[in-house]
């Protein structure tokens, strides 16, 4: 089981930038490293029942190794 970012497609379309829940489902964050991180099951869950399909579950790993190479963008 792996752990995951949930992405809000309604607010990331609206404000033109990606919107991330916040843990425990309190809230949003525009800023990644604030992100909620939620097990696979728990995530799964909350997209399956997200009525309007707005919601997308991220692999917290493919998070990690983007951050990683924007710090190495940012140093070139």
């Amino acid at each position: 089981m792996g752990e995951f970012i949930l992405l809000d497609l309604e607010r990331t379309i609206k404000n033109n930038i990606p919107a991330f829940w916040k843990g425990n489902k309190h809230g949003y964050t525009y800023k990644v490293d604030q992100a909620g991180v939620f097990q696979e099951r728990t995530a799964k869950q909350i997209v399956k029942h997200d009525i309007k399909n707005e919601t997308i579950a991220i692999p917290f790993e493919l998070i990690q190794e983007y951050l990683k190479e924007m710090k190495l963008n940012e140093r070139t």
